[in-house]
């Protein structure tokens, strides 16, 4: 069972038996006797995945007799029967070689479980104890008790006893060895009560008793005390007391916490400093015991005093090898060196002394988990870290919709600080509305609206000064152009002149057949517009007629006369029904946006889920607002079917001609902006893209996504909001991902939500602005649709995420949310989105007054079936009363790809900028979802896949071809249940040693020869397999017919079910790599063929072709995975060789 959030309040107090002794001196009423509990069979300690092979030898766990049932439950009691006489463990002087030492060591013991006895009056109860993961209680396996009745906090526990120091083991345990005693001393609704325990083994007993004893007194002091600690205060004290009177005032401590770069604002300062001042006379100074006090509650926090105490092999600091162990086994590093860790120490850690000796304190390791190391988003893709040399149309490109608003597109500012500010955030793609102004001057501003204009000079001029200072990567100028000819001949001169080398005018070369790379077009800006044809183009003063893509007229009448805007000289142009009505589709409402995908999560629908988004920032607000559609949905949505139908009459319109200058035809080169010709023009050219309205790309996206993501592997794509979006609000860009689309335009001037999709998502890869896509959405020979998830999709591996909310800090109050005075109650949201089925979201409690450490402890859990397409996004809002009144604090949000396992910081933004001192701490685990039981799964939070997934298997009705696709199906499914089953076996390996998806294999085995030793018993490894490649390891027990502790006997059983796992793996996988490989090969030469007789059939034409890609995609990657898969299985039994041997585990010859 999960532990609680926070310690459970003390139940009420269990009736004692009569010959219950208590160790206090006056004796407890005695209640009257009950009748003696029916024994049950022993608790189930064995894994529950079945090994291939068994240790073979006996396991010195007896049958148990339950506990005395709780008053509750009379009926259950029956006769006593006899306990089995427990076998004595055997005796040693002294404790045994091998035994750690380490303080945090006990503390992982004590997590992965231990074989205890209860000694109760003359019974005896085999129970294993486990310390709780957030290490604030103990809890046992127990049939006649409730989860919460077999726990105790570690808060309760008074005194921890070594020996048997009590009268129930005086009387009753005088068998037992002395030095494997130990009694724990709690209170239970203010009674004291005895927890009598006996260890298998004298390191246990005193692992427990140690660890139990250090944390009680942790527990009661609330932070380490060292001398170290202490001297470190004191010289801080006596820098800061600039008048050497033995106090500092409130401005000598600020400046204090300044210089330690403690974060926490000046107004919580001051009143912890009122707090703190307590000597009766406030004063407004503080002595050094009263600031040894205020720094405990300002910089010391329980829970990574408790992750401190589980590495540090001193109590008091970690050394770099304590470090390097936490580095590897918490937070996912691979391989960090010890002089990598000394480093990190002489960065973070605050006292000299520490530093000179190579420790670092709890003060530095509270900065260190502060700092940019230990932020949830991974730190190697801050930097470019992908391929850039693919064609352009392989990437997600970061894109702004009408650049140079700052506000509304009706009435707001335009600015060339629009531009400015795109491009500093990593914007690759940003858009010039351009039009004739005064003075012979072309200009940029939103046509037909009272939208203030800007000079098209001065524009160019700031995208030349800010093109490449967030990144170095090409630079698209999407140009929507409504100028007369001699005005067009300008903005070509300005860019030209301007511009210069930076402008990217070479021609479309013959033969190419594909885009060049953003790495070929580094520091180059590329112009989107309409193209001439090559006659008219070579004549510079000639001109030619293409057609018109007016967006600016694609706005929708109704919402602006609801705005109460009068349109500027175009209200004919404004109230024609062309296309336009269909782009108003999303604003009212577009089913296919709001309901056809619940994934979209637009506002209204935040709202319909009790959210109370109505305040996510500014830019949440307008976010909702698709929010004409919120105020008035059922009459645009009877307008808007009239216009659907009325739709086909009005296309021609939307095709009226104007002229293009040959001068500005003369730049454009690989973004040719045409008219979209429809999905089945066979060969379209790769150097033409289309512009999508909201409604028209989410149309595609719901009627034929795979047909979508087709068309963008060769040619760019472009979306762009609807024109009723009249409050610059955004839509979900990541349905059009899902889609393929390459430069998905939003409003940048607009925070919230769908701009946090945005903006997370190109954090990854440097934030250069250029994403590459997924494999299977770029390859030639593949197929996606992300509406079809019923099967494994080829190449793409499932994970599963657990994600712990544990607290907050210095949480702020949202601007203009709560009122004066009042503390703010604080609850996180977690979302998820990606493909239709990676959809979650999920809520904490709420936390009532408290914005300064909010404690909610809160775990989440959910599967992302595409890993690479999916965003997470968390959010802070303040609860408050009344419907949809919360009010949002801040979030943060990155590519799931990009999240970094372990203890994390979560940074909070509000309106894009990062709030001073606020973070969320959690916890990260990510494995591969599999079929079978994991350890999310057996926690109950996430359910397990009910049965395995494989291929789907899908025919071309090509007999040759068919018959190589069905032979090569059973191999797919053999590559499945190989991959699985080694993760599987990988999971139970480490989860029987209590460790986490990413502890080192290494320090699983030194627990296994840990727990060993101090059972005194030796261990070996038998090599089964005739040859070296196929080697692999039995461990077993040396001596004859030894007691094995249930834990041990655990972890040994899946150390063997490891190795036979990946024996079965070295044994098969080149073979069934090498079939696939032929098989992939064989069916590319029958493509021709295939081609050609699907021509004879048009309507199943594109079907069978999709078959053929889909089935040859799975094979190719399944071969690649699995040779890969074979590589990583060798090197981790060498790893598992390598430990034993390290740890003096005997290696006997092979069966």
């Amino acid at each position: 069972p999960e532990p609680p959030s926070e310690p459970e309040p003390v139940p009420e107090p269990e009736p004692e038996p009569p010959s219950e002794p208590e160790p206090v001196p006056e004796p407890e009423p005695e209640p009257p006797s009950e009748p003696e509990s029916k024994p049950e069979p022993q608790a189930e300690t064995q894994p529950e995945a079945e090994p291939t092979e068994s240790v073979t030898v006996t396991v010195a766990i007896e049958s148990e007799e339950t506990e005395e049932p709780e008053k509750a439950e009379p009926e259950k009691t029956e006769p006593e029967k006899t306990e089995p006489e427990m076998a004595e463990p055997p005796k040693s002087p002294s404790p045994p070689p091998g035994a750690p030492i380490h303080f945090g060591e006990y503390l992982r013991m004590m997590q992965v479980g231990t074989d205890l006895v209860k000694v109760k009056k003359s019974k005896r109860y085999n129970r294993i104890y486990h310390l709780d993961e957030d290490l604030l209680g103990i809890s046992w396996n127990s049939h006649a008790k409730r989860v919460a009745r077999a726990r105790i906090a570690v808060k309760q526990v008074q005194e921890v006893r070594e020996g048997r120091s009590t009268d129930s083991f005086k009387q009753f345990g005088v068998e037992f060895r002395d030095d494997c005693c130990f009694s724990v001393i709690y209170l239970d609704g203010g009674k004291h009560k005895t927890l009598d325990l006996v260890a298998l083994n004298p390191l246990d007993a005193r692992a427990w008793a140690q660890g139990l004893r250090s944390l009680a007194r942790q527990e009661d002091t609330g932070e380490r005390r060292s001398k170290v600690r202490d001297r470190w205060l004191r010289n801080l004290f006596e820098e800061a007391d600039s008048n050497s009177d033995g106090t500092l005032d409130i401005k000598e401590v600020l400046r204090m916490m300044r210089s330690l770069n403690v974060g926490i604002s000046n107004k919580i300062l001051k009143q912890k400093f009122k707090e703190a001042d307590a000597d009766g006379n406030y004063d407004g100074k503080l002595n050094f015991e009263e600031f040894c006090t205020l720094f405990k509650e300002l910089a010391t926090r329980p829970e990574l005093i408790r992750l401190f105490s589980l590495y540090s092999s001193k109590k008091e600091w970690l050394t770099a090898e304590d470090l390097q162990r936490f580095l590897e086994n918490e937070q996912g590093v691979e391989d960090p060196s010890l002089e990598m860790c000394s480093e990190l120490i002489s960065h973070y850690e605050q006292t000299e002394e520490g530093k000179h000796d190579g420790f670092i304190s709890i003060d530095g390791f509270t900065q260190f988990l502060l700092g940019p190391e230990s932020e949830i988003f991974k730190s190697q893709h801050r930097t470019v870290c992908q391929d850039m040399d693919q064609p352009l149309s392989h990437y997600f490109i970061a894109s702004s919709h009408n650049t140079y608003l700052l506000a509304d597109q009706l009435i707001g500012d335009s600015s060339v600080e629009a531009y400015i500010r795109a491009l500093r955030a990593g914007c690759r793609c940003v858009e010039l509305d351009c039009w004739d102004g005064d003075n012979e001057e072309p200009i940029i501003y939103h046509g037909h609206t009272r939208t203030s204009k800007i000079l098209f000079k001065d524009v160019i001029q700031a995208i030349k000064d800010y093109a490449f200072v967030a990144s170095e990567y090409p630079v698209i100028l999407s140009i929507e152009n409504h100028c007369s000819i001699p005005m067009q001949h300008k903005m070509a001169e300005y860019m030209e002149a301007i511009f210069g080398e930076l402008l990217y005018k070479e021609p479309v070369q013959d033969g190419r057949r594909i885009l060049p790379s953003p790495a070929s077009l580094k520091r180059k800006i590329l112009v989107k517009g309409k193209k001439l044809m090559k006659a008219l183009e070579a004549l510079d003063n000639d001109e030619g007629e293409v057609s018109d893509e007016d967006e600016a007229a694609d706005m929708d009448p109704v919402a602006i006369k609801k705005a109460g805007v009068e349109l500027e000289e175009a209200k004919p142009e404004a109230a024609e029904p062309p296309k336009e009505k269909q782009e108003a589709a999303a604003a009212e409402g577009d089913k296919k946006e709001g309901e056809g995908d619940k994934t979209e999560g637009t506002a209204e629908g935040d709202k319909k889920e009790g959210e109370g988004d109505k305040k996510e920032g500014e830019g949440d607000k307008k976010e909702g607002e698709a929010e004409p559609k919120a105020e008035e949905p059922k009459k645009p949505r009877r307008s808007l079917s009239f216009s659907r139908r009325q739709r086909k009459p009005t296309v021609a319109k939307s095709h009226k001609k104007i002229k293009l200058s040959a001068k500005l035809s003369q730049i454009i080169n690989y973004v040719q902006s045409v008219h979209f010709p429809g999905f089945s023009v066979e060969d379209g050219k790769y150097f033409q893209m289309s512009s999508f309205s909201e409604a028209n790309a989410f149309k595609h996206f719901s009627q034929a996504p795979g047909k979508f993501v087709r068309y963008n592997k060769r040619q760019l794509s472009r979306t762009y909001p609807a024109g009723s979006r009249v409050n610059s609000s955004n839509y979900n860009p990541v349905p059009m991902w899902n889609c393929g689309c390459q430069i998905v335009a939003l409003n940048y001037q607009t925070v919230g939500k769908f701009m946090d999709f945005n903006l997370g998502k190109f954090l990854q890869n440097g934030s250069c602005g250029y994403v590459l896509k997924p494999a299977i959405m770029r390859e030639e020979i593949s197929r996606f649709d992300c509406h079809h998830h019923k099967h494994l999709v080829p190449g793409v591996g499932p994970k599963l995420c657990t994600l712990r909310i544990i607290n907050g800090q210095h949480l702020p109050k949202p601007p203009g949310g709560s009122k004066t005075g009042e503390v703010i109650d604080p609850y996180v949201v977690v979302e998820v989105q990606g493909v239709p089925e990676d959809s979650f979201k999920g809520k904490t409690k709420t936390v009532e007054d408290n914005g300064f450490n909010p404690v909610w402890n809160h775990t989440f859990q959910f599967v992302v079936h595409f890993p690479e397409l999916a965003v997470l996004r968390m959010k802070v809002m303040d609860e408050d009363w009344g419907p949809n009144r919360d009010d949002f604090i801040g979030s943060y949000t990155l590519p799931f790809d990009s999240i970094a396992q372990g203890y994390r910081h979560v940074h909070l933004i509000h309106s894009g900028n990062k709030l001073e001192n606020a973070t969320l701490f959690v916890h990260v685990e990510i494995q591969d979802y599999i079929a079978g039981p994991t350890r999310a799964s057996q926690k109950g939070k996430a359910k397990a896949k009910k049965s395995r997934e494989y291929h789907e298997l899908k025919l071309v009705g090509h007999q040759t071809l068919d018959e190589q696709f069905r032979a090569a199906h059973g191999h797919l499914r053999v590559c499945v249940d190989l991959r699985e089953n080694y993760a599987l076996a990988l999971i139970h390996f480490r989860e029987s040693c209590g460790r986490g998806p990413q502890a080192l294999l290494r320090d699983c085995i030194e627990l296994v020869v840990t727990r060993a030793k101090g059972s005194e018993l030796s261990l070996s490894l038998d090599v089964i397999g005739d040859s070296k490649p196929t080697q692999v390891y039995k461990m077993s027990v040396e001596t004859e017919n030894p007691q094995i502790p249930g834990i041990l006997h655990s972890m040994m059983e899946a150390f063997n079910h490891l190795n036979a796992t990946i024996q079965a793996v070295l044994t098969e996988a080149e073979n069934t790599a090498t079939k696939l490989e032929e098989t992939y090969t064989q069916a590319q030469e029958h493509r021709a063929a295939l081609k050609e007789q699907a021509a004879a059939t048009p309507k199943k034409a594109e079907q069978v072709m999709d078959n053929y890609a889909w089935t040859m995609y799975a094979i190719a990657t399944e071969a690649a995975q699995l040779r890969q898969l074979k590589d990583e299985a060798a090197a981790n039994l060498q790893k598992l060789f390598d430990a034993s041997q390290k740890f003096e585990v005997e290696v006997k010859t092979a069966l």
